[in-house]
């Protein structure tokens, strides 16, 4: 019998930073020559992610788009997992890394991952949650209950932007150990941990943390907990203004948690990448050139929206082509 493929399930809010720390390991496993297949969870129609992933050393990715895996996404989840591990030993992975959407319930995915029809193809090697220092009201807000329940079941616990709170990083890390006293907490910035000694932890042991069993096992007595996110997908065929475009992000209601996507901006060559967070009085955006490799197919130029209650119609008026054009 074949030895169970090692999962590794990272979680975390929007915006805290998994797909930085991704780029992290990856990078340390192609190093430590580490085959690693990848699998991205976006909970909007347009995969931002895999696009930013692509070029750091996976051997393999796939992506589930349109909604979270651990919803409407589960049989496309499995069978994932079940194609990767069916295929031969030569093209088969060393591990399989899972990056889930920010509104995925780990619950629900470990469901998924210890289904019976699993047990003998993979195991859950280890569950990473990532926290945003600077956000950690968030834990007792509309957002808490997620949040909640990824630390109650991580161990790692990644904080993130250390950088970005004053003073003494302790009362962080005990906020964090409020939820999750036991767990290993590993203090980041720019999801930047040890991450040799974290693939040797994580491929060497099953993860039996909190009640999550190596059998296959959830304890009972937890809910899927699942913060009522939604998504609008906003394409831009057209380079677009960027100071209208500046503003329709400073505009938008409390309910926009996330704004991500790629752009072309009129008199610039290069294609953007926007990354938009917010949580309460926080809000935060920022553009980057996003460097394709010459055979590489051109990602989709459209912005995906993401929060509670958005009214599409809405977010088309801040969004769509004619409101962010000079004509």
């Amino acid at each position: 019998m074949s030895i169970p493929l090692p999962v590794i399930l990272i979680s975390g809010f929007l915006g805290a930073g998994k797909t930085t720390l991704v780029r992290h390991l990856l990078t340390s496993a192609k190093e430590q020559e580490i085959k690693v297949a990848l699998v991205v969870n976006e909970f909007g129609d347009v995969d931002v992610d895999s696009y930013l992933l692509e070029n750091y050393g996976a051997e393999f990715i796939a992506s589930i788009a349109g909604g979270c895996a651990c919803c409407g996404g589960q049989d496309d989840l499995m069978e994932t997992l079940e194609e990767i591990s069916s295929r031969p030993q030569n093209e088969c992975p060393d591990v399989i890394l899972i990056e889930a959407s920010g509104a995925a319930d780990p619950l629900a995915l470990i469901d998924v991952i210890t289904a019976p029809s699993l047990l003998n193809s993979v195991r859950l090697a280890a569950m990473v949650a990532v926290a945003d220092a600077s956000r950690l009201d968030d834990l007792h807000g509309a957002l808490g209950p997620i949040l909640q329940s990824q630390l109650q079941l991580a161990d790692p616990i990644i904080l993130n932007k250390i950088d970005l709170i004053p003073g003494d990083p302790q009362p962080a890390t005990e906020t964090i150990k409020s939820f999750h006293s036991s767990a290993q907490i590993l203090p980041a910035n720019h999801g930047k941990i040890d991450a040799e000694t974290f693939w040797q932890n994580a491929l060497a042991t099953n993860h039996a943390s909190n009640g999550v069993a190596t059998t296959g096992h959830v304890r009972s007595d937890m809910r899927h907990a699942h913060f009522a996110c939604q998504s609008v997908l906003c394409p831009l065929p057209h380079p677009v203004s960027k100071e209208k475009l500046e503003a329709a992000l400073n505009q938008l209601p409390a309910e926009v948690l996330r704004v991500k996507g790629f752009v072309r901006l009129r008199g610039e060559s290069t294609l953007q990448l926007l990354q938009y967070n917010a949580s309460g009085n926080y809000r935060d955006y920022h553009f980057a050139p996003f460097y394709m490799t010459p055979t590489a197919t051109e990602p989709l130029c459209a912005l995906v929206i993401l929060g509670s209650g958005l009214d599409e119609k809405e977010m088309q008026k801040y969004f769509s082509p004619f409101a962010l054009s000079d004509w």
